[in-house]
């Protein structure tokens, strides 16, 4: 996946996007919109129906702002509870931004997910690989414990470790084992090997034992090795008394993906008796990044079919009481972190005009 979280020079993109898109689509296809419907996303369930946010475009687009408010009545921050959004390059905290995010949602009746502690991307790595291996492991706790006491009582729960195993071997993620290697690039196993997971948890959960904490990784439903790997992963966590509350599926999809997968993932973790959360949706209509590239009506159906199906396979096998919510990863066509790195496509549920799209009315009626 990914650099799905936005660096400013992006969110400075989107804007300009916004500001000058007409009710299209990013790619060129005129978008065909599902019937009007006045009832709010967050009304058609009695669970948590979330939204990944740009800090930049809650605070000062209007039309963002409104539309987040409107349907949803959870956030994610996108980028700017991170280590990296965080953590200046002398080792200090800067909270503004991260708390005038918590000002907005409140001020809106927004609850906030925490995302994410511990991640091998978006990490201020400067900073980071400064540090001798025998400060790694107080810095690593340090940034764990303030960011959490100081959230305490204001999230529902923390994506504390994120992407911990490799695609396809299921391996523990390191260095050596993965391609991200820029300058957010830090990889704590390297540092600290498996035991940095068994601590973000505990560390965790002293911090504010009101919070849920999750263990949060992507393609959970087309890679079985990977699966298993995470609940192995889970089932020692348990095994050591860690305190792990729930796992994320982040269901980066498209419109190729197999509904048997996506049934299996979310029947297998939810065997594990844990929270299950889908937690960064979206869905893909041009998976194979065909260029040029023209968004269809029976592409957009597909999409709104995807959309549908994942919410009905939640209800479908996640037990009431582990059902934490779904959260989709970006509000519009022109905010998805997809387009803003390149590629021709339509993922969300809204277009660059901030119009409904068929996939809006498809994850309605799931969520019913």
């Amino acid at each position: 996946m990914k650099n799905k979280s936005i660096l400013s020079i992006s969110f400075l993109f989107a804007s300009i996007v916004f500001v000058c898109c007409s009710k299209k689509n990013p790619t060129g296809g005129s978008i065909t919109n599902p019937p009007a419907t006045s009832t709010p996303l967050k009304d058609a369930s009695s669970i948590p129906v979330g939204v990944a946010v740009s800090y930049d475009l809650i605070k000062n687009n209007i039309s963002y702002s409104a539309l987040v408010k409107a349907h949803f009545d959870r956030i994610t921050a996108e980028y700017q509870m991170k280590h990296g959004a965080v953590v200046r390059n002398d080792g200090s905290y800067d909270f503004s931004k991260v708390d005038d995010l918590f000002s907005i949602a409140q001020t809106a009746g927004l609850t906030v997910h925490g995302h994410t502690l511990a991640w091998h991307q978006n990490n201020n790595g400067n900073y980071l690989h400064s540090l001798g291996a025998a400060q790694v492991k107080d810095a690593f706790k340090n940034w764990i414990i303030t960011m959490v006491t100081r959230y305490k009582g204001k999230v529902t729960g923390w994506d504390v470790a994120n992407e911990v195993v490799v695609d396809g071997t299921g391996d523990l993620r390191t260095a050596a084992n993965s391609s991200g290697s820029g300058s957010d690039s830090f990889y704590w196993a390297d540092y600290l090997g498996r035991s940095y997971i068994d601590s973000a948890f505990v560390w965790a959960n002293a911090a504010d034992p009101s919070a849920k904490l999750f263990i949060n990784d992507y393609n959970l439903e087309i890679d079985n090795r990977k699966l298993d790997s995470v609940i192995k992963m889970i089932n020692a966590l348990k095994a050591s008394s860690v305190p792990i509350h729930g796992v994320g599926l982040q269901m980066h999809i498209s419109i190729n993906t197999s509904n048997a997968g996506i049934d299996n993932a979310f029947q297998k973790l939810a065997a594990t008796g844990l929270l299950i959360h889908v937690s960064e949706m979206d869905v893909r209509v041009n998976p194979s990044n065909t260029t040029p590239f023209t968004v269809t009506s029976a592409l957009l159906d597909q999409q709104a079919a995807k959309f549908k199906y994942v919410a009905e396979s939640y209800f479908r096998n996640v037990p009431p009481a582990q059902r934490y919510g779904l959260t989709v990863w970006n509000l519009t066509d022109a905010d998805s972190w997809i387009v803003l790195s390149g590629k021709q496509d339509a993922p969300t549920l809204f277009d660059a005009g901030y119009n409904k799209k068929a996939a809006f009315t498809g994850y309605m009626q799931g969520l019913q």
